[in-house]
């Protein structure tokens, strides 16, 4: 089951039009989550840090979260590949958010937006 890879560069308020109309309690705190993906990611739903190993908008680990496919030691507790991550598609990108936000909140961003 090949999916293909189409990157999207979103503007701040496309992004938070998508958001909102995802409808998910996860972006009550809108403005917080666009300065997130800002700083992560410059609404760039392809980024990749190589040497961090963070993938997509969210700039979600593939130590812990998907599966980096290159033979690295990956726990994938999101149950994809890291490529589903880049990709303009962010059904899969906000279940995997929504599985590390229950778990550490915006602690696991936090580094990179304060």
């Amino acid at each position: 089951n090949v999916k293909h890879v189409f990157p999207k560069v979103y503007n701040r308020c496309d992004l938070a039009q998508e958001l909102v109309r995802r409808d998910s309690p996860l972006f009550q705190d809108l403005n917080t989550w666009l300065c997130v993906i800002q700083r992560e990611s410059s609404y760039n739903t392809s980024a990749h840090n190589v040497y961090n190993g963070d993938h997509g908008l969210f700039q979600i680990n593939d130590q812990y979260w998907c599966d980096p496919q290159n033979g690295k030691y990956s726990a994938n507790a999101c149950a994809m590949p890291c490529t589903y991550l880049r990709d303009d598609d962010l059904t899969d990108d906000i279940q995997c958010v929504k599985q590390i936000f229950n778990i550490h909140g915006f602690k696991a961003w936090y580094k990179n937006f304060i």
